[in-house]
């Protein structure tokens, strides 16, 4: 078998390409005893009859060769094996991205129809959620009761919800992202529009079904 792509010239290696050496390169013509030498350009000199395959001489030029050879082999492997590195982090940051858009999606579905089990579904089980003015909601249970005290507020009809991401790094299966929201609401059938803006902070986690979830959440209307 020929030497893997990038390994050491060995002893192994060596006899390998000796081997092949020989049996790929032509023999000389025969001559009788006493004639002159005949060359083979860098591997076998002969006088009289073909000599064995051998590393002294023009040898140590194919020797050159061969390592030279061996070492390009392993830099392109390298590069090779790099790039397909890359290629597969592209991809599972690609995977990330669009599954955070898609929770980004159902939060403004959520919101907009108040729906609390949607609401409550965005967050992971050991979530913590800090809104102003209010304890701190720890826990997916505590974020459910916040959320289904607010959907029964009666008249109450969310007009439009808007978020805007400023910055989202992703590492590792953890996401942070921060940005600000807008939205308009009224408190009553037929009553006036009041709009709202703010800033969020967010920490989303990565679950092993490839979806992802709030972690860690705060916000506040202030600008």
């Amino acid at each position: 078998m020929p030497p893997n792509k990038g390994m050491k010239l060995t002893k192994l290696s060596a006899a390998w390409l000796r081997e092949r050496t020989c049996r790929l390169m032509p023999a000389p013509p025969r001559q009788h005893a006493g004639t002159g030498s005949q060359l083979i350009p860098g591997v076998l000199r002969t006088t009289g009859r073909p000599r064995s395959c051998g590393w002294s001489g023009g040898g140590m030029k194919v020797r050159s060769v061969v390592v030279v050879l061996c070492a390009l082999a392993a830099l392109a492997g390298q590069a090779l094996q790099g790039r397909a590195v890359s290629a597969g982090n592209d991809k599972g940051r690609d995977a990330d991205l669009a599954a955070i858009e898609k929770l980004h999606q159902q939060d403004i579905a959520a919101t907009l129809s108040r729906d609390p089990v949607a609401l409550t579904d965005l967050w992971t089980d050991d979530a913590v959620r800090l809104s102003p003015g209010q304890p701190a909601e720890v826990g997916k249970r505590a974020i459910r009761e916040s959320n289904e005290r607010w959907s029964a507020r009666q008249g109450v009809k969310v007009l439009s919800y808007v978020p805007e991401t400023k910055d989202l790094t992703i590492l590792n299966g953890w996401a942070v992202e921060w940005g600000y929201f807008s939205g308009s609401y009224v408190e009553s059938p037929g009553g006036e529009a009041k709009q709202i803006r703010g800033k969020k902070l967010m920490v989303f986690k990565k679950l092993p079904d490839g979806s992802w979830k709030c972690l860690r959440g705060t916000w506040n209307t202030s600008e």
